[in-house]
């Protein structure tokens, strides 16, 4: 029986303990692999993506969009934890931000 060894590359896409915790972005850029799959799960069409992302130094490529969702297709259990712990660190973060809001408006 044939067997095949596969190694899956992601020229696009790296990880880098220093940009977001060395969450998996695409490459040269701060945009991570989940902040792509989360635009298209809130309705964005890959071709949309480069102009939603356009405040990077560069704009993104189609190849790059393609890696990473081709990225988190291929690793949406771990990639999907790391989204909902992204987004308790956010909840709170933003609860904090809305309650000093509210102290400085009721002066306390």
């Amino acid at each position: 029986m044939l067997q095949w060894n596969v190694i899956t590359n992601y020229p696009h896409i790296t990880t880098d303990p220093a940009v977001h915790e060395g969450r998996p972005c695409i490459s040269g850029t701060q945009i991570k692999v989940t902040d792509v799959a989360s635009a298209v799960e809130e309705g964005k069409k890959a071709l949309e993506l480069p102009e939603y992302f356009r405040g990077t130094p560069q704009p993104l490529t189609m190849g790059e969009i393609y890696a990473a969702l081709a990225y988190y297709s291929d690793n949406q259990v771990e990639l999907s934890r790391v989204q909902a712990a992204d987004k308790v660190v956010s909840d709170k973060a933003e609860h904090v931000r809305l309650e000093k809001i509210k102290d400085y408006y009721l002066g306390r």
